[in-house]
């Protein structure tokens, strides 16, 4: 750098930053000059930009051993996961359905529960109750746009989805159900500010279901996908959505426009056939997270890809511990969950 230095006030040697997120490591007194240019450039810190890191937490690694143990990672750049601590959930908080907004995320439903709960992402793995869903639902998928969280799965009555406004705390609403019995359990979620799209299911593998988010309704056909992905790995960004792998266990990639629902794509393939594990994206990357392997292996394994894009998946890192039944969330609108 050149030197910078002015009577003492503009720092001589600052620390400069590397990235636009208020958490960003920077130091120093700078001219306004040089804060217009890092801004041009995408790199002067702004506050409430939150950092685009992604938890993956209830998960388990054998059907006897359940864990509440978090991982953590940033999804703009490849390496293996930490640990971020353990959350205490309620009984049977499993298979339940994550989802976030800017500051938090949700933990709701899951095997024999009802129990919401939440964390912020600031604040560490202390989790605190925020209400109830309308019944129990398990094996379900979380979505979230700026304003509302949602939680599809099976409920006492079919597929079942219910609603809550993530500012306030409170029990969840119904909102719909999904558009046939076949559409249930077993079902993940991504989408854009105004279109949920929820799908494939248990019962039938390769259809998919989307709701508007700010009203209230039973979903309507999306579009039927060309091979099976049940417990898929969901991502996408505010204009394409992305269904990955299945617990088939099935290695394909398939894309759509979220706003139509023509066919779907061949996108390319997963750096390995897995699913049943946790998948996060931000504007330009989704990422896969553990999961099942052929003959329900579990593994550590994550990969990413670049979502404007086609083309195969590339090796991101490891998780702390092999894991499945999980679902992963990022402070981004809208959120999805694996």
């Amino acid at each position: 750098m050149v030197k910078r230095y002015l009577g003492n006030i503009i720092t001589q040697n600052p620390t400069a930053p590397t990235d636009n997120y208020g958490s960003t490591s920077a130091a120093g007194v700078w001219s306004l000059a040089e804060a217009f240019a890092y801004g041009k450039a995408g790199l002067w810190p702004t506050a409430g930009n939150v950092n685009p890191i992604a938890l993956t937490t209830t998960a388990r690694d054998s059907d006897a051993n359940r864990t509440r143990q978090i991982d953590t990672f940033q999804i703009t750049t490849a390496g293996n996961a930490t640990d971020f601590g353990s959350l205490t959930l309620s009984s049977g908080q499993f298979d339940c359905a994550g989802f976030s907004d800017a500051v938090k995320g949700f933990e709701a439903g899951g095997t024999s529960n009802v129990t919401i709960q939440t964390m912020g992402y600031s604040t560490g793995s202390v989790a605190t109750d925020f209400g109830d869903l309308t019944t129990v639902k398990a094996e379900t998928g979380g979505y979230s746009n700026s304003t509302r969280g949602l939680i599809g799965g099976q409920g006492t009555d079919f597929g079942g989805i219910d609603y809550v406004t993530m500012a306030s705390a409170g029990n969840a609403v119904d909102f719909g159900d999904f558009s046939s019995v076949n559409r249930n359990n077993q079902c993940r979620a991504s989408g854009s500010q105004v279109k949920a799209i929820y799908g494939p299911f248990q019962s039938d593998k390769r259809v998919t279901d989307f709701v508007v988010p700010q009203t209230t309704g039973n979903g309507t056909d999306f579009a039927t996908l060309s091979r099976d992905h049940q417990y898929s790995y969901n991502g996408g960004d505010l204009t394409r959505i992305i269904i990955a792998g299945g617990s088939g266990v099935t290695d394909v990639i398939e894309y759509n426009s979220v706003a139509s629902s023509s066919g779907w794509t061949d996108f390319g393939d997963l750096v390995a056939g897995a699913g049943g594990g946790g998948s996060v994206s931000n504007s330009s990357r989704m990422v896969t997270a553990g999961g099942y392997l052929y003959g329900y292996a579990i593994t550590n394994s994550m990969s990413y890809l670049t979502i404007s894009t086609t083309g195969n998946a590339t090796d991101f890192g490891d998780l702390t511990t092999p894991k499945r039944n999980m679902e992963a969330r990022a402070p981004s609108t809208p959120s999805v969950t694996g």
